[in-house]
């Protein structure tokens, strides 16, 4: 379900737009990608049993943010 989701949007395993380097990004245009992933996946998550770890968050520099403990 998530790489259709991924393929809907265009985005990689990444969540970032397919074919598209980091500096090229438009950050508003892909925020709004995002937030509409998101409200498709919440759409997907009340019907389905899934599991929200499958996707990633990021900063605006595109660091990847886990939530976990860091010593």
């Amino acid at each position: 379900m998530k790489e259709q989701l991924y393929e809907e949007f265009k985005l990689d395993d990444d969540t970032l737009p397919k074919g598209k380097k980091i500096e090229d990004i438009n950050l508003k245009e892909h925020a709004k990608v995002l937030v509409e992933l998101r409200k498709k996946y919440a759409e997907f998550q009340d019907d389905h049993d899934i599991d929200p770890s499958m996707f990633y968050a990021f900063t605006k520099d595109f660091m990847r943010v886990d939530i976990g403990l860091m010593i």
